[in-house]
């Protein structure tokens, strides 16, 4: 029970890239004497982020000091891509860790804390391809 003059600061966390696209290079490379050169078209990534409570509750806002579980899944064409690293740049609250690699599923996760600032707070997530 929280007693005093603490007030329940409010966050309204907005996730900037609930449906992101990131490209980076989708070839090999190098060539060979039959002119091949390799590679292909850039890959594109989608991201599809959510912000959830302990009990898998989605989560729109925050208490100063309240945390919640942001997963982040990686798709290419539908498909998961492990072994991508996601960074996450966020305002008004903090990110733990600040990058991770996604796992076998495409998913990597982070913890979001609330700043004890009231006010709307931004997250963006990235990929960089492999």
């Amino acid at each position: 029970m929280i007693k005093g003059s603490i007030r329940k600061i409010s966050h309204l966390v907005t996730l900037l890239l609930l449906a992101a696209i990131a490209t980076g290079c989708g070839g090999g490379g190098g060539g060979n004497e039959s002119g091949f050169t390799g590679g292909g078209g850039p890959a594109t990534y989608t991201l599809n982020a959510s912000l959830t409570d302990s009990q898998g509750n989605d989560v729109s806002d925050l208490a100063g000091g309240e945390s919640a579980e942001l997963t982040v899944e990686v798709k290419d064409g539908g498909n998961a891509v492990s072994g991508v690293v996601v960074s996450i740049d966020a305002s008004g609250v903090t990110a733990n860790p600040g990058s991770a690699t996604t796992d076998g599923s495409g998913i990597s996760r982070f913890t979001i804390t609330a700043n004890n600032a009231s006010g709307a707070a931004t997250i963006a997530a990235s990929v960089e391809a492999p």
